[in-house]
């Protein structure tokens, strides 16, 4: 579950409170990027610092915003004493809407133990008490958990459908290194731009294929059709003839860095956690073994040291290297990297390859967007050559040509074959 995903539906639910309701009265401003982010606006009594001593003034201006806009609901914050929200919103005649958390995150029992928890949580809550819907923070509690079992129970039949598509296939692929990828006369069009045609592909568990090709050829659009991502507009892509929905917690992805947003408020932690959430249910929180996969996964790629440091903070390589232990964390069959060695320095494109090597060695399928051409023979067993259409594929040292590279780059001369002119 990725942090768009969480922002985004976060959105979409405060979007169905009525505009006037859409006040988030607490006790200071630690929430301003939550309101901006989220289309709140937000009004407290402390301003910026929880040392501050509150003003007359203050609490006046929150008392006309109250009666002007009706607000039906104020929340208390968990490392802030109560007592005045709780006396002020006696005295309006309003109901504390819940306990929210800010500065930092709750314990296991509280279900905001991680951020991605912490911001469902938080949205939750604004959602029963600026609706109206909680009487108190116990009330709140026990109108959370009405709410979750009736979206439980609304969308049991789909679960039920969902893992029972899910169990078929995984019983009929057997052996985990049957994993193989077939794409059949695919082809995929942008406002009536043909972006890819008539692609046909045949890869195998247990190899690195390099993705190979100018730009504009088609190379992250052959990823997102794999991911189902956009729709396409003809030709089938199937795992040992199944359909990729049923199979889609088997392959990991690894984006272009340009398609993160740096930004957002999650730690490494926080992002290496994501790659188990594919393997749970709506709503079901990661195990002692889930953590225990992150954990390991954060060794494996060098990170857990940065464990609590927000990714935006983070060098290129440490970025990639957090991406990577988060597909390794999902145990993945199939892994497709969109250009995992841009940015990053030498060390972390060593230890990288390393890690692609074992990956290959146990079986699994990797499949690399590579613009870095005289690396390939280094790093690739074969190499597909694409520029909107298949130029060719196959072994490396077979199909990596001076003649196939021309076809490729539509008869352009290479960095790489510019090198070889001046050796």
């Amino acid at each position: 579950m990725s942090p768009k995903w969480v922002q985004h539906r976060g959105q979409n639910v405060i979007k169905t409170l009525p505009e006037n309701n859409r006040i988030l009265i607490t006790s200071h401003d630690a929430f301003q990027y939550y309101g901006r982010r989220y289309g709140l606006r937000l009004e407290s009594v402390l301003g910026t610092s929880t040392d501050a001593d509150v003003q007359i003034t203050d609490i006046n201006n929150l008392v006309a915003v109250i009666d002007k806009f009706s607000v039906p609901a104020m929340f208390v914050e968990s490392t802030i004493n109560p007592k005045l929200l709780e006396q002020l919103a006696e005295d309006r005649g309003i109901i504390i809407g819940g306990k929210l958390f800010a500065d930092s995150l709750g314990d296991e029992e509280s279900g905001a133990d991680t951020y991605i928890d912490m911001i469902r949580q938080n949205t939750k809550r604004l959602l029963l008490g600026l609706s109206g819907k909680a009487a108190n923070q116990t009330t709140a509690k026990t109108e959370l958990w009405i709410f979750l079992i009736v979206i439980v129970l609304l969308f049991a039949a789909s679960f039920i459908v969902v893992a029972t598509k899910l169990k078929t296939p995984q019983n009929k692929m057997g052996n985990r290194r049957d994993y193989s990828l077939t794409i059949e006369g695919l082809s995929v069009s942008y406002d009536r731009k043909t972006v890819l045609t008539n692609i046909y592909l045949n890869l195998q568990p247990g190899k690195i294929y390099g993705l190979i090709g100018p730009n504009g050829a088609g190379k992250s659009t052959l990823f997102k059709a794999i991911l189902n991502l956009i729709s396409i507009d003809a030709g089938k892509i199937e795992v040992n003839g199944h359909s990729l929905d049923s199979l889609r917690k088997y392959i990991a992805y690894i984006p272009q860095k340009e398609e993160i947003d740096w930004q957002f408020p999650a730690t490494v932690s926080d992002i290496v956690s994501m790659g188990r959430y594919p393997h749970k249910d709506t709503f079901e929180r990661l195990s002692n073994d889930d953590w225990k996969i992150v954990e390991e996964m954060m060794e494996k790629t060098g990170i857990t040291e940065l464990r609590y440091r927000q990714i935006g903070e983070l060098s290129g390589g440490q970025q990639q290297r957090v991406f990577l232990a988060r597909a390794l964390s999902q145990h993945a069959e199939i892994y497709l990297f969109d250009e995992p060695f841009v940015g990053v320095d030498a060390t972390t494109e060593t230890k990288m390859m390393e890690i692609l090597r074992d990956l290959a060695s146990e079986g699994k399928l990797i499949l690399v967007i590579h613009h870095d051409l005289s690396k390939v023979e280094e790093y690739f067993d074969s190499v597909i050559m694409l520029n909107q259409r298949l130029v060719a594929f196959g072994p490396v040292a077979e199909t990596f040509t001076d003649e196939i590279i021309k076809k490729t780059y539509s008869g352009k001369l290479t960095i790489l074959q510019h090198m070889e002119e001046i050796v």
